[in-house]
């Protein structure tokens, strides 16, 4: 998928059975309502970290990444 916009109009045509949605799409999902079976709250966040916490700890940070990328591409 390209982004949000080709994912919803999947989603809404049945060619996929889930997708994570944003602003605006997430609105056009609860507006279809619930018997479109759409989980409209979902937990959206951020990963913060200082430089100098990085650079003392960068192995950490790298398989961290790497396991956030791997449930990602488990998700899709």
């Amino acid at each position: 998928m390209a982004g949000t916009g080709p994912s919803f109009a999947s989603l809404g045509a049945g060619q996929i059975a889930a997708a994570m949605q944003a602003v605006p799409y997430v609105f056009q999902a609860q507006d279809a309502g619930p018997d479109r079976g759409y989980f409209i709250n979902y937990l959206l966040s951020a990963d913060s970290v200082r430089r100098s916490w990085v650079g003392k700890n960068r192995p950490l940070v790298v398989r961290f990444l790497k396991a956030v990328k791997r449930g990602k591409q488990w998700f899709e």
